[in-house]
């Protein structure tokens, strides 16, 4: 059933009210149409004709921004709560049907897959062992697209510095790390700055990744440009350049944990606005299933092990860092 009967004579469309949450969420037309996967144009045809039906307008309109009207505002408010309690009956009735059988089907960014997932899930499976668990590691970007389309319930990783149109939870801040190797004679400093970077042989993550994203933001910041030497995929294939001496590369902190160093040394990128935020990401007002909220319970728990310097073999980065600026 795709309508619903809301008064005599008045039928409406249960995806234009769906389209029109999704655009009074994001108060942007075109961000609404990326996440319901549709054309702009057909967000607006929508949105007109839910109007409409209604015959009242739901949106200000202008070149520049989108807000809701009063009949809108009353809309919006009484449909939240509409679907709060949706989902409220739909989370008791599958907890009644025993869902812990379950498939949970998530996807997580590549460094955290490699490191965090494998001790994450065995615990999870020796406590949980009748749900099975269906992850696919992904670049983050293309992780953040496959959410927003449905295909995957949620994912872990890193949150982008751009806007994003996913619903987030924060899971920890890391810090970023300088692989300096042995070659280059730096003095045995605890912690490196943006600027001294500039003036090594630098070692960079593909412009996809979100770790170059938020360096080179800060970096831009402090009118700071980096001559990047060579650019890589995959974070283990940059440690093997740096053990190589080929230059310096800058990691997440966890990049490098149960890793051996050889032939260099981290120190801190000493950086107040250089930390990568892990959270879990998923499409506005998506409900979750028993069997994921145990799951991503657990993450929660166990994430600060992960993270912490004690984990990191061979690292020479200090167990105490200055706390995050801001959020």
């Amino acid at each position: 059933m795709n309508a619903v009967t809301l008064a005599p004579g008045l039928m409406v469309n249960l995806n234009l009210l769906h389209t029109f949450l999704t655009v009074a969420e994001l108060k942007n037309f075109r961000e609404a149409a990326r996440q319901c996967n549709r054309s702009q144009s057909s967000v607006s045809e929508q949105i007109r004709q839910l109007e409409e039906q209604l015959s009242v307008p739901l949106f200000h309109r202008t070149t520049r921004s989108v807000s809701l009207t009063a009949h809108g505002e009353v809309l919006f408010e009484r449909l939240e709560l509409a679907l709060q309690l949706i989902k409220g009956g739909i989370t008791e009735a599958r907890e009644k049907a025993g869902h812990d059988t379950d498939r949970i089907q998530f996807a997580c960014s590549p460094s955290l897959a490699a490191n965090f997932m494998p001790g994450l899930l065995r615990t999870f499976r020796k406590r949980n062992p009748r749900i099975t668990i269906d992850i696919t590691e992904l670049p983050t970007m293309d992780m953040l697209d496959r959410i927003r389309t449905g295909e995957f319930l949620f994912g872990i990783g890193p949150i982008p510095p751009e806007q994003h149109g996913l619903d987030t939870e924060l899971l920890a801040k890391e810090p970023f790390v300088a692989l300096i190797p042995d070659t280059l004679k730096q003095s045995a400093q605890p912690a490196i700055t943006l600027r001294q970077l500039v003036n090594l042989p630098l070692l960079m993550p593909t412009k996809l990744s979100i770790t170059r994203r938020i360096i080179e933001a800060s970096a831009k910041d402090q009118g700071l440009t980096f001559d990047i030497s060579y650019e890589c995929v995959h974070f283990r294939t940059l440690i093997s350049m740096v053990e190589s001496g080929a230059g310096t590369t800058v990691l997440p902190r966890s990049a490098i944990a149960g890793i051996r160093k050889r032939n260099y040394r981290a120190v801190l990128i000493d950086d107040s606005r250089s930390w990568r935020q892990l959270a879990i990401l998923t499409r506005p007002r998506q409900s979750m299933p028993p069997a994921a909220r145990k799951l991503l319970a657990l993450a929660k728990r166990e994430i600060d092990g992960y993270l912490s310097p004690g984990a990191d073999a061979g690292q020479d980065a200090p167990a105490t860092v200055p706390a995050p600026g801001g959020s």
